[in-house]
């Protein structure tokens, strides 16, 4: 080794082009040693003669080497178009080197082979095409994903014109691998392919069309949308989105879905003959990647299928995790919903209106506010709560104009904490809610009077009330007596209380229980007498109440009075005391109960007491011996006992 670099340094030495020829004939049979010394000599003293014989040897090159002539590929010019004229190996190595060394600026001989080279070198000048444009793109033809870094816009500019006239040339060369260049490299040379596709009879339109049914390339397959443009190829352009979207793969469908906003891409989508095949359903949508899911709101609006099935789709990206899907979305349903008279868009719309990212939920609430959607009054009470400032602002100040009126009209549809969460809200932002209150409380209208009462209950607002409240008390309906009774609990005043001790003696068993009731929440004891003697009572609701004050209070013989009433003849007392045990969870009389689950002779009581066993058994999960017991119990002994 040491023989043959010393040679090779003695006649480097040399300033002379016989040195270079003498290299560069001997590089075809030298030894990799040798080899190793030649290239970075003849790279260095750069005359043509030792540059063409290194392409020319470029196959035989190790790795090393080879990565130092592409290093030099910029000064290998005249060199490789030099070799592309030669020989059939020459030619393919320049070709390799081009592509290894991502030279974009020689693309144009990769073309120029293409238009006048011969055709047993017109493949590899087609793969060099092919190979430069996957490495610009940073893509492959397999799913395998990125190889590289995308190139800049200028390396990627000579190899759309490269390509371009690669394409323009497709009826002379017929190479496939240029058509799939032109689709890594779309959509930048779309309209030449659309030209040179125009003709159903040309080559390049049959390429396409073959190409389109063999979906394992992912060029062609994410050029399918775009294709779909080319009135000659979109029966195959669709044909090979209905396969794609049949396994899912959106990732592929939408890797070009920023064009859908361009109106001839739309077009295309409208007109496909089986839409309802291209729509993705919900789970889909939720399971596709953030990187191209914000596509899909443009695919679907794009798609002409029934508003309702496309209104769906949209509605499910409301759960998707990226955040640019859920606004694309919510601006999709908006855009319908000024298009739309009827409510589906902004029905769906509404679903966007809690998104974790408050800047989407205010742009979806503006637009429900501004098109005054129908169901905003049962929406807004919860925004009026929402964390962000700018969400809660915007919901009181749209709650106050709408005021009483919608929040008494739709009282009697809403849940028992939409009541609360609602009547809350109205209270901190209408300023007038106890004035409005207060003249319904007064009309004459009985139901009117009593749904009044039963919002001063529920929002415990008996304080502003009592004195209307009193006098209501004494009225001869039994009903608004009974409601007022419930409603002066929350009234916390002397006159108050004396209202509520003499209805401990009302005639109508509801108010006894109510006042019971409203003594207990007044947080009294002053009438623990009285309740010991209504624990007695004939009256199933009172004497239930009585009995749960006074274990409230842990006062007098409680227990045994709730005991007796387990045991009571009358089946409603029965069921009342269950009620007792369920809602206070009483874990002294659970073996009564039991008993009671098999053998009482009501079939609802003991229906009834099974359910509260079930309740004891899974509140005392931690408390072993007393589920097992229980347990035990149940197990032994058939549910439905002699009656």
């Amino acid at each position: 080794m040491e023989r043959i670099e010393a040679i090779l340094r003695s006649v480097d030495a040399i300033d002379d082009a016989t040195v270079d020829q003498a290299i560069a004939a001997a590089l075809p049979s030298a030894d990799a040693v040798a080899v190793r010394h030649m290239v970075p000599i003849l790279l260095r003293r750069g005359r043509e003669v030792g540059r063409a014989a290194l392409i020319a040897q470029y196959h035989r090159l190790a790795s090393d080497d080879r990565q130092r002539v592409q290093q030099a590929v910029t000064k290998l010019g005249r060199a490789l178009r030099a070799a592309s004229e030669q020989s059939e190996r020459a030619a393919e190595n320049a070709l390799e080197l081009i592509a290894d060394a991502r030279a974009a600026d020689l693309a144009y001989l990769a073309a120029a082979l293409l238009r006048s080279g011969p055709s047993i070198q017109r493949h590899a000048a087609a793969n060099c095409l092919l190979r430069l444009a996957d490495r610009a793109m940073g893509t492959t033809g397999s799913d395998e994903g990125i190889a590289t870094p995308p190139a800049d816009a200028s390396d990627v500019s000579q190899i759309r014109a490269a390509v371009t006239e690669a394409i323009d040339l497709f009826d002379k060369h017929d190479q496939s691998s240029v058509v799939r260049a032109a689709c890594a490299l779309l959509p930048l040379p779309i309209t030449p392919m659309s030209k040179s596709a125009g003709r159903s009879d040309a080559r390049l339109t049959r390429a396409l069309q073959s190409m389109l049914r063999d979906t394992t390339d992912v060029r062609i397959r994410r050029a399918a949308p775009l294709l779909l443009t080319v009135p000659t190829l979109r029966k195959a352009a669709t044909q090979t989105l209905d396969r794609l979207c049949g396994v899912k793969a959106w990732q592929d469908v939408w890797h070009f879905g920023h064009l859908l906003a361009l109106p001839s891409s739309r077009d295309a989508l409208a007109r496909v003959e089986t839409p309802d095949r291209l729509l993705p359903d919900a789970k889909t949508i939720a399971e596709t990647d953030t990187a191209t899911a914000r596509w899909a709101p443009l695919w679907i609006d794009a798609l002409r299928v029934p508003p309702v099935d496309g209104i769906a789709c949209l509605e499910a990206l409301a759960d998707h995790a990226h955040p640019a899907a859920r606004l694309a979305a919510a601006r999709r349903l908006i855009e319908m919903s000024d298009r739309d008279p009827s409510e589906a868009p902004a029905d769906a719309l509404a679903a966007f209106c809690n998104d974790a990212d408050p800047r989407i939920a205010r742009i979806a609430v503006r637009h429900l506010m501004r098109r005054d959607w129908s169901k905003l009054p049962t929406l807004l009470p919860t925004l009026a709560k929402h964390n962000d400032a700018g969400l809660r602002a915007m919901a009181q100040r749209r709650l106050a104009p709408l005021a009483f009126s919608r929040f008494w009209t739709a009282w009697p549809n809403m849940k028992a904490e939409q009541q609360l969460a609602a009547g809350r809200a109205l209270i901190k932002i209408d300023p007038h809610f106890h004035r409005h209150l207060a003249d319904h409380l007064s009309r004459p209208d009985a139901k009117q009077r009593l749904r009044a009462i039963n919002i001063i209950s529920t929002l415990n607002q008996g304080q502003f009330f009592a004195a209307a409240l009193v006098t209501l008390a004494e009225s001869d309906d039994p009903h608004t007596v009974s409601a007022a009774v419930a409603a002066l609990g929350s009234a916390r005043t002397t006159e108050a209380e004396t209202v509520l001790t003499k209805s401990l003696n009302h005639g109508d068993a509801r108010v006894r229980a109510n006042a019971i009731e409203a003594l207990q929440r007044a947080q009294t004891t002053q009438h623990v007498q009285q309740l010991l003697t209504m624990a007695r009572e004939d009256d199933n609701r009172p004497r239930a109440n009585a009995i749960r004050a006074l274990l409230d209070m842990s006062a007098g013989d409680a227990l045994d009075a709730l005991g007796h009433m387990l045991h009571d003849a009358d089946a409603a007392h029965r069921a009342s005391a269950l009620w007792l045990v369920e809602t206070m969870g009483i874990l002294n009389v659970a073996h009564d109960v039991t008993e009671m689950a098999v053998s009482d002779n009501n079939a609802d009581v003991r229906k009834r007491a099974r359910r509260v066993v079930n309740h004891l058994i899974q509140s005392l999960r931690g408390e072993a011996h007393i589920g097992q017991a229980l347990d035990a119990t149940l197990n032994d002994t058939p549910l439905e006992g002699a009656a």
